[in-house]
């Protein structure tokens, strides 16, 4: 049996262990392969010969099809249920968006276990470290900024050198865990609290607290000084005079921390926030994602460790705000002495019992958000079947629905419903709730989900009541607004033939369908995907439209972000 190691993050187990991915029993494989879903070398060679011939055809019919960069098929002969096919990843940042790429598609799937190979160390010839580390942020970031079904995640490396490696940063990261110091999340970013030596610290840069020479000899910053060594001593001399509001960077020198950033430190508490945005900004500018600080003002400006502590928490919180979520990786603010610790640390104590409060909060929340419709009749959450309930003509809720879609239908039709169904689909339910979920708390002041209509064919209902909209049919009657699925504000749009078809009966079919639209822009034919957001690249749009300022329709590219609400079955002449 091959050595494992694990470590949990966001209560999901992460494993790590050497071994063939194709004899991995999870729910989910992933593979690495070109664009036609046909690399027949390294590890996608394996899988495809291990999957046989059923898994190998689907790949070579998706290969020819139009689609993304992840890509979901059967898994053939595998033990796992599915194989999720990843496309030409080889830099770290793409490795990091493809591992987190993956994990949606494990949540939109219902794949509560997934096996992840060691990313870019085969034909991208990428250092195993950087890959290590790709991946563990992918799977962080996922996790750190999503409600997720996902249990167990298993990272599998094949060469025992790569295990190696693996291993080594792995057990850094499980030591880190098992001696986790007191700290918050502050929007996504860990801030963490220390007694120790700033000078021990591995990481991307320690803040020096200096003068406007640079050369200051006296507390923290002489102990820096000292420590980095003649190397950092003749980089500030080159800098000269420093002014009151500038930054002079330079290496670490023989620290452990590659960088020493050099600021004149604020000596009263109402300076602080200004002085920690001008610092993080500038850690921002140059991509330092771990940071130390030392215990601002409880040096030479004696400043009381309790208010001091305050303000640089009440500092970073405001800071980070104004950044993307999960902007560092690690803030930690290192105390010397016995007393500013103790005071640093019963005000940490303090912000996470009302960071525990928080999460509460929001886990009531969650809760709530995800119970069926209280006007369903009761379903077990496990029960496979989906309940197509008719609803009786004089009731209110026949009558909403009803008059909604009468209402939009065009003038000199002749519209008479035969009945109105309610969807009842647990499953798919859930995974619309916890999508909606997201996107609320993403966008919490705006409308981020309308009730919309999807004509379709008598034939395709029993597929949509049983697994909802596949965008996978996209291009069957336009796609001028991307490549996904479309739905419509007025019912007069869905009714038209084209898309809601006459059966022999005479009979149309359009579903009223709760769609997540979330933030909304204009795409054309070619869109595969929404494309991200101006604010944060990591982050795409929820949904296109063909009129920014007044949208008659709306395409979505993720399957669970549309649940079909009522099926309304009608005659129409006119």
């Amino acid at each position: 049996m091959s050595e494992r190691c694990e470590l949990v993050i966001e209560e999901v187990l992460v494993r790590l262990k050497n071994g063939d991915i194709t004899q991995e029993n999870v729910d989910a494989v992933v593979n690495l392969t070109n664009s036609s879903l046909s690399h027949h070398l390294g590890i996608s060679k394996a899988i495809l010969a291990a999957g046989g011939p059923s898994l190998q055809d689907e790949c070579k019919i998706k290969g020819k099809q139009p689609h993304g960069d992840v890509v979901v098929t059967g898994a053939g002969n595998l033990k796992c249920k599915n194989v999720i096919h990843v496309i030409g990843v080889t830099r770290p940042q793409k490795i990091t968006n493809a591992v987190m790429s993956v994990l949606q598609e494990c949540d939109k799937n219902n794949l509560g276990t997934v096996a992840i190979p060691a990313i870019g160390t085969g034909v991208g010839h990428l250092h195993p470290q950087e890959s290590f580390r790709s991946v563990l942020k992918g799977i962080k970031e996922y996790l750190s900024c999503s409600i997720s079904l996902i249990s167990e995640i298993t990272i599998v490396t094949f060469l025992p050198n790569i295990y190696q490696e693996y291993l080594t940063l792995m057990n850094c990261e499980i030591a880190k865990f098992q001696n986790q110091n007191i700290g918050i999340t502050l929007n996504g970013s860990r801030v963490e609290f220390i007694r120790g030596d700033i000078t021990e610290q591995d990481v991307d840069c320690i803040l020096n607290l200096n003068h406007y020479h640079l050369n200051r000899s006296a507390g923290v910053s002489g102990a820096i000084l000292s420590a980095a060594g003649k190397r950092v001593t003749d980089e500030c001399a080159c800098y000269g005079t420093l002014p009151a509001s500038g930054i002079a960077i330079t290496s670490g020198g023989r620290l452990k921390s590659r960088n020493i950033m050099h600021v004149i430190g604020p000596t009263q508490e109402s300076a602080f926030a200004s002085s920690l945005e001008k610092i993080l900004k500038e850690c921002e500018t140059k991509s330092f994602t771990t940071i130390a600080l030392p215990a601002i003002g409880t040096g030479s400006a004696s400043i009381d460790p309790k208010s001091s502590v305050e303000a640089i928490l009440n500092g970073i919180e405001l800071c980070l705000q104004k950044m993307k979520f999960g902007q560092f990786e690690q803030i930690v603010i290192v105390a010397y002495t016995e007393n500013v610790y103790n005071d640093f640390l019963q005000a940490f104590k303090a912000r996470q019992s009302q960071e525990i409060k928080i999460r509460s909060d929001n886990l009531k929340q969650i809760c709530e958000s995800l119970c069926q419709p209280a006007n369903w009749r009761p379903m077990d959450l496990n029960d496979l079947n989906v309940a197509c309930v008719e609803l009786n003509k004089d009731t209110a809720e026949y009558k909403k629905v009803e008059t909604d879609f009468m209402k939009s239908q065009k003038k000199g039709k002749t519209t008479e419903i035969t009945k109105i169904e309610k969807i009842q689909n647990a499953k798919m339910w859930l995974r619309y709730a916890l999508n909606r979920f997201v996107v609320n708390t993403r966008y919490p002041d705006q409308e981020n989900e309308r009730h919309l209509y999807h004509g379709t064919s008598k034939e395709a209902t029993m597929n949509i009541n049983l697994n909802g909209f596949n965008r996978s049919y996209n291009g069957k009657n336009a796609t001028y607004y991307g490549k996904g699925t479309y739905f419509a504000t007025r019912a007069s749009y869905s009714s038209d033939d084209k898309y809601s078809p006459k059966d022999d009966q005479e009979e149309k079919r359009v579903y009223q369908v709760a769609v997540i639209t979330g933030k909304y822009c204009y795409s054309d034919r070619t869109c595969i995907e929404p494309p991200p957001t101006p604010e944060d690249p990591n982050v795409r749009y929820d949904s296109t439209v063909d009129n920014v300022n007044n949208p008659k329709i709306f395409v979505i590219f993720y399957d669970d972000r549309a649940y079909p609400e009522y099926l309304i079955t009608f005659k129409q002449s006119g």
